[in-house]
């Protein structure tokens, strides 16, 4: 068993990554799945995370640890990229990142309610 250590905000952050990548391996299983296919492997590529450094990876492991609990060799990999901030979509993860951030910082703020208006659209 492990225990997920951290900071409140960056923990929730981490349990939403750890659910989406997992919903979007069902998904994509199932959709696979009706290709006629019965495994599927899906590789995940992280930015830094938050408080992470080169040394330093607390975040990224708690992640990992969320993704593959028994450290098998799960068809979920998660791996970081070397390079950090050398495309623009990096940052618009980033921007992004300090959106939601801040929305739970501040729940009944401008931007948890934008958060929130994004819910029904399926973003």
């Amino acid at each position: 068993m492990h225990e997920i250590e951290g900071l409140e905000n960056q923990m929730l952050a981490l349990l939403l990554m750890a659910w989406f990548v997992a919903a979007q391996y069902s998904f994509r299983l199932k959709e696979a799945q009706g290709l006629g296919f019965d495994q599927l492997s899906l590789t995940v590529v992280s930015d830094k995370l938050s408080g992470d450094d080169d040394f330093r990876r607390k975040s990224e492991n708690n992640l990992r640890l969320s993704i593959d609990p028994e450290h098998q060799s799960a068809p979920i990999t998660l791996t970081r990229s070397a390079a950090s901030d050398t495309f623009a979509g990096d940052l618009i993860v980033d921007n992004l990142a300090g959106w939601l951030t801040e929305a739970m910082n501040a729940p009944r703020g401008l931007l948890a309610e934008r958060a929130r208006e994004l819910i029904p659209s399926g973003v």
